[in-house]
């Protein structure tokens, strides 16, 4: 058994390696799930504005309304293309936000989980 110190948690879990193109696959996923789902746009945007910043804010804006007005049958696909993208230049140019971002996609998956509370 490994006894690598880089790979533990402050909490004594194990870390593993983030693999970057998958993590900005799934969080795309996530995302185009989320602004599919009433009740989660909101608390969407406020994570990836603290997370990510404004232009972030704006590109999921930007999703829904793509969404919301579209005929296209694929609309879902393009944005998780789009989102797929765009999560792999963030992480390219910024990877130690690799654990916000897994962290934001384990949290959204919970929610999106959840029964919405009307």
């Amino acid at each position: 058994m490994s006894t690598d110190s880089s790979k533990v948690d402050d909490d004594g879990m194990s870390e593993g390696v983030l693999h970057h193109p998958r993590l900005a696959w799934d969080g795309a996923r996530v995302i185009v799930r989320a602004l599919e789902s009433d009740h989660l746009y909101g608390w969407l945007n406020e994570r990836l504005g603290a997370l990510f910043g404004p232009l972030y804010q704006q590109a999921l804006s930007d999703s829904f309304s793509r969404l919301w007005w579209t005929e296209r049958v694929d609309a879902p696909q393009a944005e998780a293309g789009l989102w797929r993208a765009r999560l792999g230049d963030l992480l390219a140019e910024n990877p130690q936000l690799a654990r916000p971002l897994r962290d934001l996609i384990y949290d959204a998956t919970a929610r999106l989980a959840e029964p919405p509370s009307w």
